[in-house]
C-alpha cells in the first residue's frame, strides 16, 4: 500500500510482515520533498509519483509540455499572460516569466535584488490589470507589480489568498481565507465580504473569482458552497447543499466556477456542476456521464466546450449533446494530477493547465 504525504514524499505498508517504511530525498533519488500527489502503480509493479509539471494543450495540434530550467521542482499553482510573457506562479518559489516564442525565462522571487522583487514567494494567482500593471494573490499580501519598472507594491492581506479577478467596472477583487476583498486597481482596500459560519467552520477559503453578464461576482469557496454579490444591493448570496432539495448544490466543496452566458459552471469534489441562473437549479456531471475523474481542480469555459483539469487527465464537456471527452496519457499528457485553480484561456483561444 503506497500513501503520498505532505513534506514526507512517499510511506509505503508491506502486508507481508506489517511493516511501514518511508521513500524521501534522505534515503533516495528523488528530488522534492513536497507536493507528491497520488501514486501509481503500473503493470510492472513500479510506483510512478506524479509531482511538478506544467501543461499546454494547444488544439488542435494536441498537448505540449513546459519545463522550466531553474534548480527547483515544484507544482505551477497560477498563471497569466503580462504584455507577450506567460507567468507562472508557483507555490513557493515565486514566478517564472516565459517567453512562449523563444523559451527565454526569467525567475523573480522574494531573493530577488533590485527590479522584480516580490514580497511573497507564494503565488497562487496572476492577473493583468487594465492599467498594465499586474496583480498578484500572495500568503499575506496583495501585490500589484510594475512589469515595466519592475516595482511592487505590497497590501498587507491576513492569510493564504488564492485568487485575484479584475471585473467589468475595474474594480480588483482577491478571495482567499478570509473572505472577498474589493480593492482599486492602486490597491485601495474598498470593501470585505466573508461568508457566514457553515457547521461551526468560520473560514472562508475562496478559491477563484468571475463575472456574470450582469455584472455580479460569483465566487467559489474550499468548505461554503458558492457567494454571489450583487454589487449594487452590497449583498451576498450563499449556495449551499440541501437534503431537501433535490435541485440544490450536491456538495459545499467548490474548487473552481466559470460565468458562460447564462450559465455558472462549478468544479466540485463529486463532479462538474452547472448551476441556471434563471431557473437556479443546479445539474451534476459525472463519471456516470462519462467524466474520467469527479475531482475537477479547474474549469474553463468557452463558446462551444467546459474545459476541466482533473486528477486523471484533462476533459472536455459538451453542453449541448450533454458529453464528456478524456485525454490521458496517450494524448501526450505526462502527468494526470493537476493543481487547483492553475488554468488560463489566452486570447488565441489556447487553454494552459498547471
Amino acid at each position: 500500500l503506497w500513501a503520498a504525504a505532505f513534506a514526507e514524499n512517499l510511506y509505503g505498508y508491506d502486508f507481508r510482515d506489517s511493516s511501514v517504511f518511508l521513500i524521501n530525498t534522505e534515503n533516495s533519488n528523488i528530488r522534492d520533498r513536497r507536493f507528491i500527489r497520488a501514486p501509481i502503480v503500473d503493470h510492472d509493479g513500479n510506483v510512478w509519483l506524479p509531482g511538478d509539471g506544467f501543461y499546454i494543450y494547444d488544439y488542435p495540434r494536441g498537448f505540449r509540455h513546459y519545463r522550466h530550467p531553474y534548480d527547483f521542482r515544484q507544482f505551477n499553482t497560477g498563471m497569466g499572460k503580462v504584455n507577450d510573457e506567460l507567468w507562472l506562479g508557483y507555490r513557493e518559489r515565486g514566478i517564472v516569466k516565459l517567453d512562449p516564442l523563444t523559451n527565454r525565462t526569467e525567475h523573480i522571487s522574494t531573493t530577488t535584488k533590485g527590479s522584480g522583487h516580490l514580497s511573497s514567494d507564494l503565488i497562487p494567482s496572476i492577473v493583468q490589470l487594465s492599467n498594465g500593471k499586474v496583480a498578484l494573490s500572495g500568503f499575506d499580501s496583495l501585490m500589484i507589480h510594475n512589469p515595466e519598472s519592475g516595482a511592487t507594491k505590497s497590501i498587507y492581506i491576513s492569510g493564504t489568498n488564492r485568487y485575484v479577478f479584475e471585473d467589468s467596472r475595474q474594480n480588483l477583487w482577491m478571495g482567499g481565507y478570509r473572505g472577498l476583498y474589493q480593492f482599486t486597481l492602486d490597491g485601495e482596500q474598498v470593501a470585505q465580504f466573508k461568508l457566514p459560519p457553515f457547521y461551526g467552520d468560520t473560514s472562508n477559503l475562496i478559491q477563484t473569482i468571475a463575472e456574470d453578464s450582469q455584472g455580479r461576482i460569483w465566487f467559489s469557496s474550499m468548505v461554503k458552497g458558492i457567494g454571489m454579490l450583487d454589487p449594487v444591493a452590497n449583498k451576498v448570496t450563499q449556495y449551499l447543499p440541501d437534503e431537501s432539495n433535490t435541485n440544490a448544490i450536491p456538495t459545499a466543496v467548490t474548487t473552481d466556477i466559470a460565468c458562460h452566458n447564462e450559465h455558472i459552471w462549478i468544479g466540485t469534489d463529486v463532479g462538474l456542476v452547472r448551476f441556471d441562473m434563471a431557473t437556479e437549479e443546479f445539474t451534476t456531471y459525472n463519471g456516470e456521464h462519462g467524466l474520467a475523474n469527479n475531482f475537477i481542480a479547474s474549469v474553463v469555459a468557452t463558446d462551444h466546450e467546459i474545459w476541466m483539469a482533473t486528477y486523471s487527465g484533462i476533459s472536455s464537456f459538451d453542453p449541448k449533446n450533454e458529453t464528456f471527452a478524456n485525454y490521458d496519457f496517450s494524448d501526450g499528457l505526462i502527468n494526470r494530477s493537476y493543481y487547483g485553480r492553475a488554468k488560463f484561456l489566452a486570447e488565441d483561444g489556447t487553454l494552459y493547465f498547471g
